[in-house]
């Protein structure tokens, strides 16, 4: 049976089952792949196929969009919409996924590995944060954008056209010291982004359930350019607009609205509810909200916070910001 060992800063866990999806997992997850681990907190299996009937019967727990969970025998059952199902164990920390698709294998395997990764990272003051981390001269910033605002596009502009250090194009992490932690997956893109500068071989499609498809850029292809374990000294709160690039003045109650959505709540993060949502775990719930927001203190008190209308043309949002960041560098 193929086999997929990450280390994700810490959480350690071994994927096995369907290759053609590992393989896929493997290039999504590059900059974990740790193929010497022996221990493991968590063990998944991807099984390219339908469920056995019966397989996920059990109490009904709640209905969820798109999905069905029960409980039976000490597992979480889910139930897709689809014909996807999934099952978990949170005492052994095992849990199966089936599906006849190998693209919604690897989407329902991709999020359950984020699922789970974030939880196990949150309990140790590790949090994601919905944005672009980028670097400059040893520092971090973070560019907080919501989904489809052009992180992706920016951070390959910022590879192609400047100096800048990449720690993650969607979700760094964040620390209670203020420190931005590499959190690299592959970068994705909207099917008409240009990616012409990008060679083919690192160039994958990403078919999703209930959005549209993706194009991915391996990690392979920036790997040369990603930073970490550094301190924050940026927030930028970023629009999209019209016209050219300006990156001005912002107050402290936006700043901070936009960490409650991105840090705090984590909108944007892949959480998956129907893994992190269980009525005997209040006290995590309430535990990872109280650290989140801890963090979401420590970076308002310690960074520079700006706006940022980002314009319609990334090269140009790419250059406005690493003039930015060499002015604010000599100060």
């Amino acid at each position: 049976m193929s086999e997929l060992r990450l280390d994700i800063h810490g959480w350690r866990a071994r994927l096995s089952g369907d290759a053609q999806v590992l393989e896929e997992l493997r290039r999504d997850f590059a900059f974990f792949v740790r193929a010497d681990l022996t221990d493991f907190a968590e063990e998944l299996e991807l099984i390219g196929q339908a469920p056995s009937p019966g397989r996920l019967d059990g109490w009904p727990l709640w209905i969820g969009r798109g999905h069905r969970i029960c409980v039976g025998h000490g597992e979480r059952r889910i139930s897709y919409a689809d014909g996807a199902a999934a099952a978990f164990d949170f005492t052994t920390r095992r849990g199966k996924v089936w599906s006849a698709s190998p693209e919604r294998l690897r989407e329902l395997g991709y999020l359950l590995v984020l699922s789970r990764a974030g939880e196990a990272l949150d309990a140790v003051g590790l949090h994601r944060v919905h944005a672009l981390g980028f670097e400059w001269k040893n520092s971090a910033g973070l560019l907080l954008l919501p989904s489809g605002g052009g992180k992706s596009e920016l951070a390959l502009a910022l590879l192609r056209h400047t100096e800048a250090g990449i720690l993650s194009d969607d979700t760094p992490l964040v620390d209670s010291t203020a420190t931005a932690h590499a959190f690299p997956l592959r970068m994705g893109f909207r099917p008409s982004a240009d990616l012409s500068e990008v060679p083919e071989r690192w160039v994958r499609p990403f078919l999703r359930s209930d959005y549209a498809p993706k194009r991915v850029v391996d990690y392979d292809f920036f790997r040369d350019r990603v930073r970490g374990g550094l301190p924050v000294r940026w927030l930028l709160i970023g629009r999209k607009s019209a016209g050219a690039p300006k990156i001005s003045a912002i107050g402290d109650l936006s700043a901070a609205t936009a960490l409650l959505t991105g840090l705090v709540v984590g909108h944007g993060v892949a959480q998956m509810a129907e893994y992190r949502l269980r009525p005997t775990d209040a006290w995590g719930l309430t535990r990872d909200a109280f650290f989140r927001a801890r963090t979401a203190r420590a970076l308002l008190r310690r960074v520079q916070t700006r706006t940022f209308a980002l314009g319609t043309n990334p090269r140009g949002a790419a250059l406005a910001l690493a003039d930015f960041l060499s002015a604010s560098s000599r100060y």
